[in-house]
C-alpha cells in the first residue's frame, strides 16, 4: 500500500484546523432543544455521525439559500460555492424508557487477554426480547448479536361474570373508582400461550383448572383409600 509522504502530509496539514472537545453551538441547539425535558429525562447518549447528502439546493422562508458547504468559520474561500454531499448529525437518545438487554458476555474479541463488552443492546421497556451472542464471529472482531423476540405472548383475560360480582358489592361514592379498579384486577387472568395462538377463552381455561382440581382430588382419595 502506497503511503502519503512527507510534504503532501505538510500540505494537507497546513489547511487542517483542528481543536479539542465540541464546537459550542451543538451545546447551544442541545439546550434549546431539551429545555422542556426535566432533569432526569436528559440523561442519554449524544451520537454524533456523517450522513451521505444528496447535492441539491433549497431556498428557506427566510430566503436563506442552504446545501452549500457549510463550516462555519472554517469554510475556506474554494469551498463557499461547492455543493455539500455530507453532513453531521447529532442525535440525543434519553435512557428514560429503555432497558439494556446485555448479559454481560463479552462482545467483541480484543488483542489483549481480556474480552470487552463495548457493545450494548438497548430496546424500548414494551420489548421482551432475549439477548445472546453466537460464537462464530465470520471473520470479525466483534460477536454476532442475536436479539429473538419472545416465543409466547401474555393476554390478559376478564371473566365478566366475576368482575359483576365483585363490583356489586356495597361502597362509598369516593371509592367507586377504587372499587373498579380493584374488581378489574382481580377479575383478570393473565395467561402465556404461543406467539400464532388464539386468545385463550376463559370458559375453557375454567373447565380445564376444575378438571385438574378434580383429578387431584381423586389421587388423593386413592392414596387415603389404599391399605
Amino acid at each position: 500500500m502506497t503511503l502519503p509522504g512527507r510534504k503532501c502530509l505538510q500540505k494537507y496539514l497546513q489547511r487542517f484546523k483542528g481543536g479539542f472537545g465540541l464546537n459550542e453551538k451543538v451545546f447551544a441547539i442541545l439546550s434549546e432543544k431539551t429545555k422542556s425535558m426535566d432533569t432526569f429525562s436528559r440523561h442519554g447518549d449524544l451520537l454524533v455521525d456523517e450522513i451521505k447528502l444528496s447535492e441539491h439546493l433549497s431556498v428557506k422562508a427566510a430566503g436563506n439559500i442552504e446545501g452549500f458547504v457549510d463550516l462555519g468559520d472554517y469554510t475556506t474561500s474554494d469551498h463557499k460555492g461547492v455543493l455539500a454531499d455530507h453532513g453531521m448529525i447529532v442525535l440525543f437518545q434519553p435512557y428514560t424508557g429503555l432497558s439494556l438487554l446485555n448479559t454481560g458476555s463479552p462482545t467483541r474479541i480484543s488483542a489483549s487477554t481480556t474480552p470487552t463488552a463495548i457493545d450494548l443492546t438497548l430496546v424500548s421497556q414494551c420489548c421482551e426480547y432475549s439477548w445472546r451472542t453466537e460464537p462464530d464471529t465470520e471473520g470479525s472482531d466483534h460477536f454476532l448479536i442475536d436479539k429473538p423476540p419472545p416465543e409466547k405472548k401474555v393476554h390478559s383475560v376478564i371473566s365478566w361474570s366475576r368482575f359483576r360480582d365483585l363490583c356489586s358489592a356495597e361502597c362509598e361514592p369516593s371509592d367507586f373508582f377504587v372499587l373498579i379498579r380493584d374488581s378489574t384486577q382481580s377479575a383478570t387472568t393473565r395467561c402465556a400461550v404461543a406467539l400464532r395462538a388464539p386468545v385463550p377463552d376463559v370458559k375453557l381455561l375454567n373447565l380445564r383448572a376444575a378438571r385438574r382440581k378434580a383429578q387431584l382430588q381423586r389421587r388423593r382419595a386413592r392414596r387415603t383409600n389404599k391399605p
